[in-house]
C-alpha cells in the first residue's frame, strides 16, 4: 500500500495559528530639581551735613493733601498720619486766593495753584486746618497705618 502525503502551502482556512506578542512599556522617570537663590541687600545710611528730622531719617515725609472746593469746603475733611513723621502739607486752591493756617504754619495759596510746607515735630493729636480763618478740615497725627 502506498502512502499518500499531502502538503499544503498555507492556503487552508481551516488551520489555526497562535501568535504571541510581548510589549513592554516603560514610564520615563522625571526628576525636578528646584533651586532657591537667596539675595541679601544691605543698605548703609550715610549721614550728610544736612540736618536730619526728629526721626533720624533723611527726606522722609508723609503728604497731607487738601483741596479747597468751589463750595468753600475742603476735601478730604480729615487726613490721618502716623506719629513721629514729618508732614508735607499741600493745599490746592479752587480758583480763589486763600490763607491757610495749621498750628503755627501759614500758607498763602494763589488762585488755581498749590502751596506746600514741611511741618516737623507735630505731637499726636488733632489739628484744625483753617481756610481764611475758619476751620474747614482736620489733620490727625498718631493714626495707625493700614485698613
Amino acid at each position: 500500500m502506498g502512502a499518500l502525503i499531502l502538503a499544503s502551502c498555507g492556503g487552508s482556512k481551516t488551520g489555526s495559528s497562535a501568535s504571541t506578542s510581548t510589549a513592554s512599556l516603560t514610564t520615563p522617570s522625571i526628576t525636578t530639581t528646584a533651586q532657591t537663590t537667596v539675595t541679601r541687600t544691605t543698605a548703609t545710611l550715610t549721614k550728610t551735613a544736612r540736618t536730619p528730622t526728629s526721626t533720624g531719617a533723611i527726606n522722609v515725609r508723609v503728604p497731607a493733601r487738601f483741596t479747597i472746593l468751589a463750595s468753600g469746603s475742603v476735601a478730604p475733611p480729615t487726613v490721618a498720619i502716623p506719629a513721629h513723621l514729618p508732614v508735607e502739607l499741600i493745599v490746592v486752591s479752587n480758583g480763589q486766593p486763600h490763607r491757610i493756617t495749621l498750628r503755627t504754619t501759614t500758607l498763602t495759596v494763589r488762585p488755581h495753584a498749590q502751596a506746600e510746607a514741611l511741618i516737623d515735630g507735630l505731637r499726636s493729636g488733632t489739628y484744625p486746618l483753617k481756610v481764611d480763618g475758619a476751620p474747614k478740615a482736620v489733620l490727625t497725627i498718631g493714626a495707625n497705618p493700614g485698613p
